[in-house]
């Protein structure tokens, strides 16, 4: 720091004498150049008088003449006398300055001693061409001898004199000459000593500097990749063990056990859940700060992505008995280019959050399409709750790392605060932004934009002409559940009438049949949907006024009832809804968007779960133990392979029909591992292969799909999904 401080000082010092050196020529040229201009108009002056001294003794000898001749000299006289006031003025300028003339009273010595010289020629000129002038120029002959006896005498005396100017005048431009080169000459020493001792240094520093940044460079980029290879390896390490725990939790529950052992199982499940969120956040937010992560740009379906994170996030929002809802503007395109994964990451904190810190009344999830233009388009996404709301204070600081509203929020909710910093980062990643509305008390309402590119709207989209003109009922004491399904409605044409009450729907039971269906809610307060559709039923049968009931309970309790002729979980998804009722009012079943995946199915013919042939390739024991258990859960037994190297092996002794492949294995990762094995077979059958991973996202299930990978499963593996899955790749084997 004193180092470049001291330079700092020195190149300063150097600016300001460059500086001082340029103002000092210029001022120096400048009063020189102007001492020029005046010993120009001086020498200018002083020939001039030779000339006007000749030309008063030519007119005064034209006077003589024409008085002789007796004719008129009145002109003449004027034009003596203009000539005469004209040189006796440039005479005294010449001595003693005239800002009329331009002339100063700063002459030399040898200028002072000529015009002295001359002054008594002046003079006696002067004398007798005044007498000259009071006669009306008629002179008499001894006036006249006098004035051209001194006239030459004086020209003579003027030519000493502008002579005597020029030579002044030539050695003020010497002069001027000389302090030039002098001055640039300084400058150019000042330049070079400034370069030696000054510029040089600091180039030289500079260059040393480079090469210092440079290599400390690549010392921070070796740094980043041990760094972030010692995160994933981290990030294996830590999640194996978490991933076992949940996965053993999961199988425990579904054995025999008592209220007491259920509650232990339930408390270790959902502590390791909580810690898993945690270690999740740290990792992302530090992948985040490095800046690690990079967004996928894909095509994916915007409604199903949301759907899917509302069926993850529904059994929270009922265990607090909350109403989760959804609901997507019209506008709103079918296809949006971005990461889904990350979307689905920022969603499912948002939403998540909504329902931790909200103990009673309701949760919404609204899209909506804020600008559409040729090639982009803005979308805003917003989570609205009515929890315990923010004041002005906590909003502030609210997206701040590690921070959350105040020390008694993380007391009662726990979390480390870094989610929704981890939202921010992650919607500017996506060129939006995230802010939030709150009222202290009310609740709270978090909003982000995000820009896509218009991909076009999705192809094969379902008809709904079918359904316009259709009258339905809606039966539902949430009114903002009213009014989405009411709003839902109408986008299809359908002509929505609304209760919030079911008691004025019993009032006006027989008036039900000019309508096509009916949607009731099932928890409601006095007279709940099971008692209003047994009313409904004593009048109305399925045929005659269709019921579709919405739910949080299980669908096998509603099921058994035989009451309503279909029934929804709630929050009821839109494409869900859309199918059910057109499925009961006997329409075509909506066509799935050309934009939807779709898998091949392997088509073996099974007697029984046991004879799929299933290998587990997985290093971990403990995780390889609960994949095993769970695929026992479920009427299989699989071998177990530790790493790709013995995965071939196997491959080599036997054919298997469904390999569970672990991402990160010491010797050959999964995907080497199926690289090589689509090599051996080189086009021969090959066993369906799913990708199992801690940490799933868009680049490595596409980097599975290039590897060979049929499908990808996150770890722990959850039974229902992995059960599934088999279904969906083994459709012909017969279900436990």
């Amino acid at each position: 720091m004193s180092e470049r401080t001291q330079y700092s000082k020195f190149y300063l010092i150097f600016l300001s004498s460059i500086i001082f050196l340029i103002v000092l020529s210029q001022l120096i040229i400048h009063a020189r150049l102007s001492d020029h201009e005046n010993a120009g108009m001086e020498i200018n002056i002083a020939g001039r008088q030779r000339t006007l001294v000749q030309q008063m003794a030519k007119t005064a000898l034209e006077i003589q003449f024409k008085a002789q001749e007796e004719l008129p000299v009145k002109s003449d006289g004027q034009e003596l006398q203009v000539v005469f006031t004209r040189w006796r003025n440039s005479h005294h300028g010449l001595i003693q300055g005239s800002p009329s003339l331009m002339l100063e009273a700063d002459n030399s010595e040898e200028i002072d001693k000529l015009l002295s010289e001359v002054n008594p020629l002046f003079y006696d000129l002067q004398e007798n061409l005044d007498s000259l002038l009071k006669k009306e120029g008629v002179a008499t002959e001894v006036q006249l001898e006098n004035i051209l006896k001194r006239v030459e005498p004086y020209q003579d005396m003027m030519d000493r004199v502008v002579h005597q100017f020029t030579k002044e005048s030539s050695d003020e431009i010497q002069n001027l000459r000389v302090i030039s080169w002098s001055l640039a000459l300084i400058t150019i020493a000042v330049l070079f000593f400034a370069f030696m001792f000054l510029i040089r240094p600091i180039l030289l520093r500079s260059r040393i500097q480079n090469e210092e940044l440079v290599f400390l460079n690549r010392n921070l980029e070796k740094v980043s990749k041990i760094k972030s290879d010692f995160l994933a390896n981290m990030s294996h390490e830590i999640r194996t063990p978490m991933n076992g725990i949940l996965g053993m939790s999961d199988l425990l529950q579904k054995t025999e056990m008592t209220q007491t052992q259920d509650e232990y199982v339930r408390t270790i499940k959902s502590s390791s859940e909580n810690l898993l969120i945690i270690i999740n956040d740290i990792l992302d937010y530090s992948k985040i700060e490095s800046g690690k992560i990079d967004l996928e740009q894909e095509v994916f379906e915007l409604v199903p992505c949301l759907e899917e994170v509302i069926d993850l996030l529904k059994p929270s929002a009922i265990e607090k008995g909350l109403e989760l809802m959804v609901y997507v503007e019209p506008d709103v395109p079918v296809f949006v280019k971005g990461d889904s994964t990350r979307l689905k990451q920022i969603v499912i904190n948002l939403v998540n959050n909504a329902i931790k810190f909200t103990d009673k009344g309701e949760v919404l999830l609204r899209v909506e399409n804020l600008v559409q233009e040729q090639e982009f388009q803005q979308l805003c996404i917003s989570i609205k709750d009515t929890g315990i709301g923010l004041d002005p204070d906590q909003v502030n600081h609210l997206f701040q790392s590690f921070t959350q509203a105040d020390s008694s929020t993380t007391r009662k909710y726990g979390g480390t605060g870094l989610g929704l910093a981890i939202c921010k980062k992650l919607v500017q990643l996506m060129g939006g932004r995230i802010w939030v509305e709150s009222e202290l008390g009310k609740g709270s309402t978090f909003s982000f934009t995000i820009i896509s590119e218009v991909v076009g709207s999705g192809q094969n989209i379902p008809e709904i002409s079918q359904l316009k003109g259709l009258k339905a009922l809606i039966v539902d004491d949430n009114t903002t559940n009213l009014k989405i399904l009411v709003k839902q409605l109408s986008n299809w044409g359908i002509q929505a009438t609304p209760f919030n009450s079911p008691e004025l729907v019993v009032e006006i039971i027989e008036n039900l049949k000019k309508f096509d269906f009916c949607l009731l809610d099932m928890q409601m307060p006095l007279l709940d949907g099971r008692e209003l559709t047994a009313n409904i039923r004593e009048h109305y049968s399925k045929e005659e006024l269709p019921i579709i009931v919405l739910s949080s309970m299980g669908n096998n309790a509603l099921e058994e009832e035989g009451l309503w002729n279909n029934y929804l979980s709630k929050p009821v998804k839109p494409t869900k809804l859309l199918e059910v009722i057109q499925k009961n009012l006997g329409m075509a079943i909506p066509i799935k968007s050309v934009g939807e995946k779709r898998k091949a199915k392997i088509d073996i013919q099974r007697d029984t779960f046991s004879d799929l042939d299933i290998l587990i390739a997985e290093d971990n024991e403990i995780h390889q133990a609960v994949v095993s258990k769970t695929l026992e859960v479920l009427g299989f037994r699989a071998q177990k392979a530790y790493g790709g190297l013995e995965v071939l092996e196997k491959m080599s002794h036997q054919n298997f029909d469904l390999i569970l492949m672990d991402l990160q294995m010491p010797d050959l990762d999964g995907m080497e591992t199926t690289v090589k094995m689509k090599k051996i077979l080189n086009g021969q059958e090959a066993p369906v292969i799913i990708g199992m991973s801690d940490e799933p996202n868009a680049a490595e299930k596409k980097a599975c799909t290039q590897a060979g990978m049929d499908d990808y499963l996150k770890k722990p593996l959850d039974v229902d999904e992995l059960n599934e899955k088999i279904n969906e790749w083994f459709p012909n084997l017969n279900n436990h």
